[in-house]
């Protein structure tokens, strides 16, 4: 897959189909376009992702990194990705000149798949109606797909991000169509875990990640193919720590293995308690051990099922 990051760079010779979106997240809509894209592969049409970079982006609001967005694309099947920032050359331009100069010019799109909110162009002026009039003139074949569902309610990564900060990461797993996850280097942390019984392993988030409530998960870690039950703790640790940048613990159930310097990905399964400040370590431990106990019914139940 190739990757293209600004308007001048792109440079694709051949035919293809292009979906076109704010892709932030890759939740169960963006996937159906990518998916409907990708179809007409069987016509000789190479799939190009072009994701827009929302304006006022901010720190701490991906529900993705960059590394696992790519990776996801990649499985798909995604020939090329480009993303676009929200720049003052971008948003200047209008909807024709979008339509003309980047979709037919620089992407030779013969098919160009969207939601049917898509709007483009200065002032927002474009739509799916102008997109399949002024496309029909350069011959190409526009495809709008309805919105997603689930439960009634429309699949987007604001309503993914709402059920995250609510703790609710099964219900967050559903609109994405995968287990929301974090993924890190496992680093050396204060071993506190270990002294009081239960080692774990650490990882420090991206600071880009939009992480979920803080607090205690049941989750399922794959670390070198290898897939491990899990109690974890993504937060400060206030009981233990004045530290304000978050960690995520995870104690392996019955592992204890050196596993320093390797990759760990952490599906968060379901939510076990709010993150709180303890009076002591000894009332820590307690909790601790019943968190574990939660983890080891849940994981016996059946939560090595991955989506």
């Amino acid at each position: 897959m190739k990757c293209f990051y600004t308007i001048d760079t792109i440079d694709i010779d051949e035919n293809t189909a292009v979906t076109v979106g704010k892709f932030d997240g890759l939740h169960l809509g963006h996937m159906e376009l990518i998916e409907k894209a990708g179809e007409y592969k069987k016509l000789g049409l190479r799939t190009v992702v072009l994701k827009i970079e929302a304006p006022g982006k901010t720190l701490h609001n991906s529900i993705l990194t960059t590394k696992e967005e790519l990776a996801i694309l990649e499985e798909a099947g995604v020939d090329y990705f480009v993303t676009l920032p929200f720049s003052e050359e971008f948003r200047s331009m209008s909807a024709e000149d979008f339509i003309r100069e980047i979709l037919v010019i620089r992407m030779h799109a013969k098919c160009v798949v969207t939601g049917d909110d898509f709007r483009f162009g200065a002032g927002r002026r474009g739509d799916t109606g102008l997109l399949e009039k002024v496309g029909a003139e350069y011959g190409i074949r526009c495809i709008v797909c309805e919105r997603v569902l689930y439960g009634n309610v429309r699949v987007s990564s604001s309503r993914i991000r709402e059920k995250l900060t609510a703790g609710a990461v099964d219900e967050a797993a559903h609109l994405l169509g995968r287990p929301y996850t974090i993924q890190g280097e496992i680093v050396h942390g204060r071993a506190l875990g270990r002294n009081l019984g239960f080692p774990t392993i650490n990882i420090y988030p991206e600071e880009s990640r939009f992480l979920p409530l803080y607090g205690v998960y049941f989750t399922m870690v794959w670390i070198d193919d290898m897939c491990y039950g899990g109690m974890a703790n993504i937060g400060v640790k206030p009981s233990i720590s004045d530290e304000e940048k978050p960690v995520l613990e995870v104690h392996l159930l019955d592992v204890d293995e050196d596993l320093y310097g390797k990759t760990a990905v952490v599906d968060f399964v379901s939510f076990i308690r709010g993150e709180r400040k303890f009076g002591s370590l000894d009332e820590l431990k307690l909790q601790v051990l019943s968190d574990i106990d939660t983890a080891r019914k849940l994981y016996c139940s059946g939560g090595a099922i991955r989506y």
